[in-house]
């Protein structure tokens, strides 16, 4: 047992049962958040005097999981797989009655953690995070999305194994940019819910100025406007208020969204656009020109488009922009009437049809990229193809809780007009074929056209498979471009 008193006279083991005397009262009050910060301070003190008792007093204290409480769920499992780390291997006792509570404690709202049977040294977690780190700077690219997710969530899993609540932090963030790209709202909502209460224990003034921010990115999401310009400022003044370099440049993404979104203070917002790319690369003036449309300085714009227009490849793959920057490509080539550049970006989008396009869940939502592809598909005279993009990125936009571009999808389709007599199959496939291979040329993932044709995801397969051997075609991409050459403008 450790000494009552701090050898470096700090917090005392006295200190720490004051402070769960205050949780109790706390909590008879009803006041559960109060009681939950009082038992942070003295698993601090525990964690400071090596007193596994103190720090399992403090996690088990709060009885299971409390309604409206569901943000602090997170922490208080930290807490305990903390306490579990500091048990001796002897201790079956106290390890039982941490993981009973443990497993109790999600209330079917939150993931319960894993528990490590063997907890990783100090050197081995750094040597992991550090690998984990590595690797998800290289999976960038759209395609390799699926892995960027599991990159993620071993991070996540890893630090908080190792009870590193930053780079536990670090990958529930990038889980949420993979969750938001694709378009995954409800497990985005319960991520984020994590997020904060992790970002509780961690109270970190860089984490409160990015947990402010995606409120703010997620308030615009959900076309809540009148929320969105308080939350921006509030999370300005928090980055201000921490030192964070870059609060400026995400404040004027934020802004620049809202701006467009409702009109106002466009001219101001786009003198300050202007003034933030002139040290950028110029790629990124495609931004500006964007809301140079929305001013209705057409001319301008298309000045821009025209020296875009040759370099439109040059973006790297691996940048979180890329599906933003073809998507914002996209819009200019269509106001440009520039035929053969528009064909050219429906070819690039095609096999990403059912993403989302927000670079990172703290900078706005930008559509699903299967409206830019119906947009494209429309221009370029491909009318069927259009109708079955624009109904998709209605599904997930409405998924997404994205009310301003269901609306955007829903007058697409309507500018259609009533759809036309049935298709002839496209040879030489079957009728049912020709439905699939219509629907993977829009972007759509198995298990989406198996929700829109009422299939199973297995028949989906083989019809996949067939559609790719009846064609002598290598992936979906290929079909992709099949599909898009059966509707030439």
């Amino acid at each position: 047992m450790s000494s009552d008193n701090n050898a470096d006279g700090g917090a005392s083991r006295s200190d720490a049962l004051a402070a769960l005397a205050r949780a109790r009262d706390e909590l008879a009050r009803g006041s559960v958040e109060r009681g939950w910060d009082a038992c942070l301070i003295a698993a601090g003190i525990g964690r400071e005097l090596g007193d596994a008792g103190l720090v399992i007093d403090a996690a088990t204290l709060i009885p299971g999981p409390q309604l409206g409480s569901h943000h602090m769920t997170t922490a208080r499992q930290a807490v305990c797989l903390e306490a579990l780390g500091m048990l001796d291997p002897g201790e079956s006792a106290r390890r039982r009655r941490l993981e009973s509570y443990l497993a109790g404690l999600s209330g079917g709202w939150t993931e319960t953690p894993a528990v490590t049977a063997v907890p990783l040294t100090d050197e081995q977690a750094d040597s992991l995070i550090l690998e984990l780190r590595a690797a998800h700077a290289a999976a960038m690219a759209p395609e390799r999305l699926a892995e960027r997710l599991e990159i993620a969530t071993r991070l996540r899993d890893t630090a908080r194994a190792a009870h590193r609540d930053d780079d536990t932090a670090w990958g529930m963030l990038w889980r949420l940019d993979a969750l938001a790209l694709y378009g995954r709202r409800i497990e985005l909502n319960a991520d984020f819910i994590e997020l904060v209460g992790v970002i509780r224990r961690l109270d970190s003034p860089q984490w409160h100025w990015r947990v402010a921010t995606i409120r703010s990115a997620l308030a615009l999401l959900d076309d809540y406007i009148d929320d969105v310009p308080p939350l921006t400022a509030e999370a300005a003044r928090l980055g201000a208020d921490a030192g964070v370099e870059e609060v400026w440049f995400i404040d004027l993404i934020l802004r620049s969204a809202l701006a467009r979104r409702t009109g106002e203070g466009l001219p101001g917002i786009e003198e300050e656009v202007r003034h933030a790319l002139a040290d950028a690369p110029f790629l990124a003036q495609g931004w500006r020109a964007g809301l140079l449309i929305a001013l209705g300085s057409i001319d301008d714009a298309l000045e821009i488009w025209r020296a875009l227009a040759p370099h439109v490849d040059e973006v790297p793959l691996t940048a979180m922009e890329w599906l933003l920057a073809a998507t914002t490509h996209a819009e200019l080539s269509i106001v440009a009437h520039d035929r053969p550049a528009a064909a050219h970006l429906y070819e690039m989008l095609s096999p990403h049809g059912h993403l989302h396009v927000m670079p990172t869940v703290m900078t706005p939502y930008g559509g699903a990229v299967a409206l830019y592809l119906g947009d494209l598909a429309a221009f370029l005279g491909r009318s069927a193809s259009a109708r079955t993009h624009y109904e998709a990125a209605l599904s997930s936009s409405q998924d997404m809780h994205a009310p301003a571009f269901s609306r955007r999808a829903r007058e697409a389709i309507a500018r259609l007009g009533p759809p036309t007599s049935p298709r002839s199959p496209l040879s030489p496939l079957s009728p049912r074929e020709a439905e699939v291979a219509e629907l993977v040329g829009a972007g759509m993932t198995n298990r989406e056209v198996a929700h829109r044709l009422f299939l199973s995801e297995r028949t989906v397969e083989n019809h996949v498979s067939n559609i790719l051997q009846r064609l002598g075609l290598p992936n979906r991409a290929a079909v992709a471009a099949w599909v898009s050459r059966q509707h030439p403008a």
